[in-house]
């Protein structure tokens, strides 16, 4: 297992879906408790409970890639910030 970490790495570095994966892993980090507790505190009497998992599941990747999307790829909330700070001065 140990030597074949190489061979994986190599293999999968330059896959598309391997990279987007990974760059969702810190915004699912950061949103994945308030999400769930969300679901579970004001969602439970819309959906069954063999669904709640699920739910989590599709709120906590959705809410990730809105994170992801506004703040971290190509940084559009620094468009902002510069144009605030530009006119604030």
């Amino acid at each position: 297992m140990v030597f074949s970490i190489n061979g994986i790495f190599d293999a999968t570095k330059n896959n598309k879906f391997d990279i987007f994966a990974g760059s969702l892993s810190y915004p699912i980090y950061l949103s994945h408790i308030f999400v769930i507790a969300y679901v579970l505190l004001k969602l439970p009497f819309y959906i069954k409970n063999s669904n709640l998992i699920s739910s989590c599941y599709f709120f906590v990747i959705l809410v990730s890639n809105i994170i992801y999307y506004a703040i971290e790829k190509e940084k559009p909330i620094d468009v902002y910030r510069k144009r605030f700070k530009s006119a604030s001065n």
